[in-house]
């Protein structure tokens, strides 16, 4: 299996910490509600609301990717995080953008079929799995 792609190594910044990024997201979520309180127009507070409640989405979608044991492919990990295909592929772009995403041809441990498949990479030796909850 190769690894097609992930932060480190195709020239964007570098991957945030799992921790500092789920950190920011809280402080961003914080931030957009204090807007949504600032605003008159109906139209302004959707869009905030439709923000946060992506950024809301996007940690249980990161969660799930924490706790799969071994890589998923896109259809799967929609299908856990009761999303569509096409949203999973954009909050996987999301991610891709600030942490450490790895992309692989292979099985996925879900279905078991031969496609593209998504893991978060370890980039520091602790553990991770209670940061998401």
């Amino acid at each position: 299996m190769r690894d097609d792609a992930s932060n480190h190594d195709n020239g964007r910044r570098p991957a945030l910490d799992l921790v500092e990024f789920l950190k920011r997201a809280d402080r961003e979520v914080g931030w957009l509600f204090k807007l949504i309180g600032r605003t008159g127009e109906a139209t302004e507070r959707r869009r905030l609301l439709d923000k946060i409640v992506w950024k809301l989405i996007l940690r249980r979608f990161l969660k799930i990717l924490l706790e799969q044991a071994g890589p998923r492919c896109e259809r799967c990990l929609a299908h856990q995080a009761r999303i569509t295909l096409m949203e999973a592929g954009a909050m996987l772009a999301d991610l891709g953008k600030v942490l450490a995403v790895s992309i692989q041809h292979g099985a996925c441990a879900g279905c078991k079929e031969i496609t593209r498949t998504f893991a978060l990479m370890n980039t520091h030796s602790g553990d991770t799995r209670d940061a998401a909850s």
